[in-house]
């Protein structure tokens, strides 16, 4: 079985919601969210909703899937990127990246696919930095357990497939994107 057919039969059982776009053109890319995304997102009472940052989440994830020009970096120090691959460990999570508003966010994910991302769960980057990290010397606690959580339920979900992995942003990505 294809892992798209895996994921959809995960979005019909109510385990992954499938982002879709109202777009002109046709959907390049695919980005698929657990409920704990969904939730967060929708949820009145949510950390993005009481910072009043829905629509710029929504913005990159529109981003995303509608095929727009993407910057990304292939380790986590990529300043300016919207998509960047995270340092391991673990190997192979990455994040996409609200940075617009003045709280930012973080939306951890990983590649099951080209052109596909499956996004576990959401976070404000204030809530994973720690002192050492601002300084620029190690990354903090709660980011790594972040990224193990990602892992761990993308693991989950897609079994018996598994995230894609490597060092070339071409086994990624397709196209309209740039490497900073």
């Amino acid at each position: 079985m294809s892992i798209r057919i895996h994921l959809n039969g995960l979005v019909s059982k109510g385990s992954l919601h499938s982002f879709m776009v109202h777009h002109p053109l046709r959907p390049m890319r695919a980005l698929y969210f657990t409920p704990a995304v969904f939730k967060e997102l929708n949820d009145p009472a949510s950390t993005v909703n009481y910072h009043g940052v829905r629509a710029d989440c929504l913005r990159v994830m529109e981003r995303w899937v509608s095929g727009g020009s993407i910057a990304m970096s292939m380790s986590g120090s990529g300043k300016g990127a919207v998509l960047a691959r995270l340092d391991p460990p673990p190997p192979d999570a990455w994040e996409l990246r609200i940075t617009e508003p003045n709280v930012q966010f973080r939306l951890f994910c990983q590649f099951v696919e080209k052109d596909v991302l499956v996004a576990t769960h959401m976070r404000p980057r204030g809530t994973l930095l720690g002192k050492k990290m601002r300084s620029g010397k190690t990354r903090s606690s709660a980011w790594t357990g972040a990224m193990w959580d990602c892992k761990k339920a993308c693991q989950s979900l897609i079994t018996p497939h598994v995230a894609i992995g490597g060092d070339d942003p071409a086994s990624f990505i397709s196209e309209s994107y740039y490497v900073v």
